[in-house]
Formats: C-alpha cells, structure tokens, sequence
C-alpha cells in the first residue's frame, strides 16, 4: 500500500510516498511511484520534456546498461532537467550561483550551458559521472530502509528503534510492527 503526504519545508511542500513493495526487484516499480510524485512537482523527475520522464531510457542510464553521454550537450540536458538543489553538494551550488539560478527553480534553461565559464563547463565535466552515481533525480528522491536499518537505528526524538520487532510466541513466524 502506497501512502502519501506533503511536507512544508521552507516555503514549498515535498511530496513523498511510503512502500514495503520490493522496488529493488523491479526499478520501473520506483520509477512508476517518482512519477506519481512528479504530478505537479517539476523538481521530481524534471519538466515534461526531460529525460528523466522516459523511464526505460532514464532507469537503463543509471544501471549501466546503456552508453553514458560524452559531449557536454547530452550530458547537460540530463543534469539540467531538474537540476540538483545546492544542497547536493558544492558543485552543485556553484554552478546554480554561475546560471543565477534560484533553489526554487527545478530546472535551467537548456541555452544556459552557453554561458558557462571555461572552469564551470570543466566541473560540469567533472561532476557528471558522480551525478549519475550519487544525485540523479531517480536516486535523489529514494530513501531505502532496510529492516535491519529499522530495527537497531535509534529515532533521535524518542531514543528507541524506528521499528520495533514485534515479541514472537512459539510457532508464530517473525513478524513487526510499527509504533
């Protein structure tokens, strides 16, 4: 079952979706939940005409099973649509103080690449094999929790485990719930 729920941070709501579905067996699985998130939500997966939304070309990008772009253009339509929040790291903070682009704005203009300095096109070079790895938009909007994960990381507010196993009688199989 598939919840969701907009949360407020700063002035602009988040959408997010919660599922015990095996996603890592089936990635179109979690691209189908992204792309129900992305319903008036550009920062998701990008504007109609990003390639993101192409989900056997986007998911066969990040699992290596197609080539990685080359030139600067092909790359930076990939970057560009959304393009990463400055929290994603320094680079990304640079280049969005190099397009003067707002961290409310989801995505750059496809001409801004021609703006770019020498030294931001180089970054950009640079950083683009660790935005496949690390902060493409597929991967930027999951969180994965493992049971273990849930059941021996402690929740900062309450001091006790975020998934609490649940006492087993003799005969019963493992099972838990949530508190």
């Amino acid at each position: 079952m598939v919840g969701t729920k907009a949360a407020r941070i700063g002035a602009r709501h988040h959408p997010w979706a919660a599922t015990a579905t095996p996603v890592q067996l089936h990635p179109i699985e979690a691209w189908d939940l992204l792309d129900a998130l992305a319903c008036g939500s550009d920062e998701v997966l990008g504007s109609a005409g990003s390639a993101w939304r192409k989900p056997r070309q986007s998911l066969a990008l990040i699992m290596n099973e197609a080539p990685r772009p080359t030139d600067d253009v092909a790359r930076w339509e990939l970057l560009r649509n959304p393009f990463p929040p400055a929290s994603e790291g320094i680079d990304y903070q640079i280049l969005r103080q190099a397009l003067r682009l707002r961290e409310d704005y989801a995505f750059a203009p496809g001409a801004a690449l021609e703006s770019l300095s020498a030294p931001d096109r180089s970054r950009l070079a640079d950083l683009f094999p660790r935005f496949l790895e690390n902060a493409n938009p597929i991967i930027r909007h999951i969180v994965m929790r493992t049971r273990q994960y849930l059941e021996t990381t402690l929740d900062p507010e309450t001091g006790e485990p975020y998934l609490k196993p649940r006492r087993r009688r003799s005969g019963d199989r493992p099972t838990t719930i949530f508190r």
